[in-house]
Formats: structure tokens, sequence, C-alpha cells
């Protein structure tokens, strides 16, 4: 079990420009590898922080019909590994691993389109993620895969293609009340575009996420919006079966005027 509590600070510098901090604190629970020992462990840190600079390429042009110009953006991610991810203890069975020790480029193309009272959003992005040599334990991306401990290995991941979009729909707008529908796909490749083959297991899923949101207190231009919600895996490909339940707290302080 994983508990992720990304923190995002937001930074307008500039017309049409922003600057993202994402700052994770992570707690894993896991299981001994071993099936005929039920002990668990549990552990909690700092994971890798993510540099991101957005650009707003356009603005919508009407937020009542579905067909006319939405906003899309242009986003640049840097992963940098500030999680832990060696010298892991061996009793606390991977729990303690809370990055890749990785540094990663990221280019996302973002869509958003309102149509009252519907909303969408999409995201299309590549990762390639630079090479790192590791001593085990380490476990791979695909989370079933991992290196025994006390060995070294050079880890090569192959890229990475992501997509996901939402539809959320507010039945209540004065309470902010509504539903999402969300879809998750990724897939990792057997081959870095920079860095030759990958080492690593490839794999692939898709997951579907349904989520309630509601939005309370409002104060001027301080908000809070509740969510909650189950991510499960519909399809998958050298990548475990999720159920996952999802808790969410947005508080949202605009500080310096609307962007």
């Amino acid at each position: 079990h994983t508990v992720n509590a990304p923190f995002k600070v937001a930074l307008g510098i500039g017309k049409n420009f922003e600057f993202d901090v994402y700052a994770p604190l992570v707690f894993v629970r896991n299981a001994n590898p071993n099936p005929s020992d039920p002990e668990h462990a549990s552990s909690s840190g700092y994971g890798d922080t993510i540099l991101q600079m957005k650009w707003q390429a356009t603005k919508e042009e009407d937020r009542t019909r579905f067909f006319s110009r939405p906003s899309t953006g242009v986003v640049f991610a840097e992963n940098v590994p500030t999680g832990k991810y060696q010298g892991l203890q061996q009793n606390l069975f991977g729990s303690d691993q809370f990055g890749t020790g990785e540094w990663n480029e990221q280019i996302s193309l973002l869509l958003r389109k309102q149509f009252r009272p519907f909303e969408l959003y999409v995201q299309e992005s590549d990762v390639i993620e630079n090479p790192v040599t590791v001593t085990g334990p380490y476990s791979f991306d695909n989370g079933i895969g991992s290196v025994p401990a006390g060995e070294k290995f050079r880890v090569v991941d192959g890229n990475i293609l992501s997509s996901s979009a939402a539809l959320e729909h507010v039945l209540v707008p004065k309470r902010g009340f509504g539903y999402l529908v969300e879809y998750i796909a990724e897939r990792q490749f057997g081959r870095s575009l920079l860095f030759g083959r990958a080492t690593t297991p490839t794999y692939s899923y898709i997951s579907l996420i349904p989520e309630l949101e509601i939005t309370g207190p409002r104060k001027g231009k301080f908000e809070v919006t509740w969510g909650a919600g189950t991510a499960f895996t519909v399809r998958r490909k050298n990548y475990p079966a999720q159920l996952t339940p999802m808790f969410t707290i947005t508080l949202l302080a605009d500080l310096h005027g609307s962007r």
C-alpha cells in the first residue's frame, strides 16, 4: 500500500508562463515477498521532486460550446531524484524506497475544454529516464521486477508514453459538487530514445478512476475541494492488478490574482 501526499507550489512568472514545484511525502506498507510469512513493514519519507515549466499556448474561446477553441499548453518537467533509493533495509521489504534515483525529462501536451456543466481534460506525455547504477534491493518501475540485495545493476528504462483524460460534470455549481471519470494509460518500451536498449522490464496498463468532488468552504480567493474515488486496472501487461481507494484535499489560495 502506498500513500502519496504531493504538495504543489505554482508561481506565475510572466504572461502565459507558470513554474511549479511538486514536493511529495510518501508512506509505504509492503508485505514480505515470501507468501508463507505474513509479516509487513512500513516506512515514510520524502519522494522525488518534480520541477515543471508550463506555457499556455491558447486560451478558451467560449466556455459554453464544445466546438470552440480550447485552452492548450505545453509542459516541460524535470524529475530530481531526492527520494531514497539506495541503502535499503532487507527487513523493510522495499517499503523504504521512495524514489528511482533517476533524473528524467518529460514533455507534455495539455488540452482543457469547458462546455458547461462539463469540463474535459487531456494530457499526452513522453518521458525519458536517465540511466543510474543501483545496488539492490531496488524495485523497477512496473512494481514487479527487482534487483536482489547486494547486486549492482545499471538501470536503463525504456521510453515511456502516457495518456490521460478526465471528464468532469458539475451537478450543483453553488456547492462545487460533481463527479469525474478519469482514464490513465502508460506504456514503457524496450528501448530508450537516448540511451539504447533498456535493461528493465517493459510494461503497460490502463486504469479507470471514477471520483466524487465537493468544494467548501469558499472564502474570497481561498477554497478547499474534497475528493474521493477508486482507481482500478482494466488492462495490464507485466504490471500488477490494482484496486486503489483515493482521497484528495485540494487547497487553493490565489495570492496574486488570477493567472
